[in-house]
């Protein structure tokens, strides 16, 4: 009669090499998660969050474009810096305009295929003051829910104006720096100020300067009511 025992050590071995590769993938997979978890508290610890720690909460709203961009809305450019001014920018100025409210229930999760809304008379005053470089202070806001994405704009009225963003989502925390940036010509906002279409109407609101790589310096930063 043959031994068996031969056979019974080549099928443990088996199993062992089995278990051990297994509990290798494990490890793998855990050290990735917390790798971006890491990144992101690191982040948010400077004033901002990094895109690790919006993967991991996840049911964020749909923003679009590429890897590497910004919920708030296109790719950050050097001019876009995470964090809070310490302290804070402000500037007395006017405020002839009610704050622009935008909802685009497509970006609100489980997301909807209802129209977007925006209030016109409040964005269309918010593109005039911009265009004509009067003196003000604006405020664009978008609902979502869950969070927002705001711009606060302080039109210097030399044809530039200090832009602060910040959007929010549930857990994530994204603010930029305030910073300084040429307005567009005002063929642009001559434009904009015909649509009709909300969400067109907000991407005018969003992009009047510019472009995301041409800003003042950090120090830049004006106050003259």
């Amino acid at each position: 009669m043959k031994s068996r025992a031969p056979r019974f050590w080549a099928l443990a071995g088996l199993l062992l090499v089995v278990g051990c590769h297994g509990s290798g993938a494990t490890s793998s997979t855990g050290q990735a998660g917390g790798s971006g978890g890491g990144s992101g508290d690191g982040a948010a610890a400077s004033g901002g969050t990094s895109g690790g720690t919006a993967g991991g909460g996840g049911g964020g709203p749909s923003i679009g474009g590429n890897a590497g961009t910004s919920p708030t809305g296109g790719a950050d450019g050097g001019c876009f810096v995470a964090g809070y001014a310490n302290p804070p920018y402000a500037c007395a100025l006017p405020q002839p305009c009610a704050q622009v409210l935008y909802t685009d229930p497509s970006e609100i999760p489980p997301g909807s295929t209802d129209p977007p809304t925006i209030d016109v008379a409040a964005a269309r005053c918010v593109l005039q003051q911009i265009r004509d470089d009067v003196k003000s202070y604006l405020t664009v806001h978008q609902d979502l829910s869950e969070g927002f994405r705001d711009e606060f704009i302080w039109v210097q009225g030399d044809g530039t104006a200090i832009l602060l963003r910040h959007y929010r989502y549930d857990l994530l925390d994204e603010p930029k720096l305030p910073r300084r940036f040429p307005r567009k010509e005002k063929a642009f906002f001559d434009a904009c100020l015909q649509e009709t279409d909300p969400k067109a109407i907000h991407t005018c609101l969003t992009s009047w300067w510019v472009d995301d790589q041409t800003c003042f310096a950090a120090d830049s930063l004006p106050c003259d009511p």
